[in-house]
């Protein structure tokens, strides 16, 4: 069988970075099919570009289309759906997180065959190795769990299953499935996954649906073992040219402060790649973060989404107070390890005052980066249900991921109030004095809805990615110059 995914994502920047980008999701899908022996592909793309959807399809000649959904790109999937549906009549399933989370809006997309809710490896296998069969051309007879089709007589769905308790079955990522190497030249650093899941129930993150998605179907968050993990990286350094550094990209890969420990003193025993990694601030320890540093940390990434308390852990269920936020980046940065923050402006309840207090929380902080968002009220979200209860979500659009634009009209702060924080946070944090020059920008009107900073904005915002990437990169030079010159070691 013959498998084309499409990734749909949001509009690139000015910046390349954007236009090329890596799927774990649709990576560990392929790597599963072709261990079996079917064929795969992938495109790309964040517009409806039909003569290349053409081109692909007759050039691939796929047996089934896969396409991964997030919320923000449904209307995109649609499009892409109906096209294919039109021009082709190709079977297309899809799966991601809006499927799993909207499985009822999902499956109604016209030119949708199924839809598959949850981890797919093992449900797309058997779906892919049905329809090569010719068992799965009539819905009513796939029994596949966690696979939902259309019939003529309704709608097929199948339970979910279990959880896939061992990860290290399951074989690494397929990353030829693009041109993996041309985006290690661009940006330099790999990606790794060694968990899946998050033990954690924050409001505005779907990982929540996913567990009650999960309940009694085994371990919701699940790690690989040291040697899985090790040997990826190992195979992958072997196989590609221009990795400057290793970007652990799990939710969160502190929950075990025993694992996590052996983990990077054997890492340290092996590799000199620099790292990044992703921490919570009630989980940084001097110990822990003693151990990071000697294995080659460069910099931890740490949540602190909102200033204020009562927004942080009461509506956002962060459970983290003030006090450990800035005990934890004192210990990072007394450690020598460089510190990076995540922040959201927009948050069901927030107020001017409540982003000035995030504000000023980073400044006490003092990070070497200043990540910050536009809350999105995503479906399967307990804020997405709050935020559609109290009849806040407007029907502007939003396509990207980090955009300065809020869905939200909440009585507690304007949308062109949302917008001016966004645009002015990292200035306002490290460098207070350009931030003047901003808000100037922001306070003269070009238009009734748009500011002369709106006006500039692609071309700030630009200014400051290319900024934002010098820094990250400036940033590695120690540990890069530091590091020997072999890739690995025994």
């Amino acid at each position: 069988m013959r498998v084309l995914f499409i990734h749909p994502m949001p509009h690139p920047s000015l910046l390349i970075l954007q236009k090329i980008t890596y799927h774990y999701g649709i990576g560990i899908l392929s790597a599963v099919l072709k261990q079996h022996g079917h064929a795969t592909d992938l495109m790309t793309m964040y517009r409806v570009e039909q003569p290349k959807i053409r081109k692909k399809i007759l050039d691939f000649k796929p047996d089934l289309v896969g396409i991964s959904v997030t919320s923000q790109q449904l209307e995109l999937t649609q499009e892409i759906a109906d096209f294919i549906f039109d021009e082709f009549g190709l079977p297309v399933v899809l799966g991601g997180v809006h499927p799993t989370v909207r499985p009822e809006e999902s499956i109604k997309i016209r030119g949708v065959f199924g839809i598959c809710l949850g981890e797919g490896e093992y449900a797309l296998l058997e779906l892919v190795e049905a329809m090569a069969n010719n068992d799965g051309r009539r819905p009513d007879d796939l029994k596949i769990d966690n696979f939902w089709f259309k019939s003529d007589n309704g709608l097929v769905k199948n339970p979910i299953r279990p959880l896939a308790e061992d990860l290290d079955s399951l074989p690494f990522c397929d990353r030829e499935i693009l041109d993996f190497q041309k985006l290690l030249n661009y940006h330099g650093y790999l990606e790794v996954r060694s968990s899946r899941g998050c033990p954690f129930k924050c409001t505005f993150c779907v990982n929540a649906s996913y567990q009650d998605i999960y309940r009694h179907k085994g371990r919701y968050y699940r790690v690989r073992s040291h040697e899985s993990i090790l040997a990826e990286i190992d195979d992958l350094v072997t196989r590609y040219d221009n990795v400057n550094s290793i970007v652990f990209d799990d939710e969160l890969i502190s929950v075990n402060k025993k694992w996590t420990t052996g983990f990077f003193e054997k890492y340290r025993a092996r590799f000199d790649f620099p790292f990044n990694i992703t921490v919570r601030a009630d989980l940084v320890e001097k110990e822990l973060m003693q151990t990071l540093r000697d294995a080659g940390c460069n910099m931890v990434m740490m949540g602190v989404e909102n200033g204020d308390e009562y927004l942080r852990n009461t509506i956002l269920d962060k459970g983290i107070s003030d006090r450990q936020i800035i005990e934890a980046a004192r210990i990072i940065k007394d450690t020598g390890i460089k510190l990076w923050t995540f922040n959201m402006v927009g948050v069901p309840y927030e107020t001017p005052e409540t982003v000035e207090k995030t504000i000023q929380l980073n400044r006490d902080i003092k990070p070497d980066i200043v990540f910050i968002s536009t809350f999105y009220p995503f479906p399967g979200t307990k804020l997405g249900e709050l935020c559609e209860k109290e009849g806040w979500i407007s029907d502007r659009k939003v396509d990207g991921f980090f955009s300065n634009i809020t869905v939200l009209d909440q009585p507690s702060i304007t949308r062109q109030e949302v917008a001016f924080y966004n645009n002015i946070f990292p200035w306002a944090i490290m460098y207070p004095r350009l931030s003047l020059i901003i808000k100037l920008l922001c306070r003269i009107r070009v238009a009734r809805d748009k500011s002369l900073y709106d006006t500039l904005y692609p071309l700030v915002k630009t200014v400051y990615e290319v900024y934002h990437r010098f820094k990250v990169s400036l940033n590695l030079l120690p540990a890069f110059f530091s590091r020997k010159p072999k890739k690995s070691r025994r």
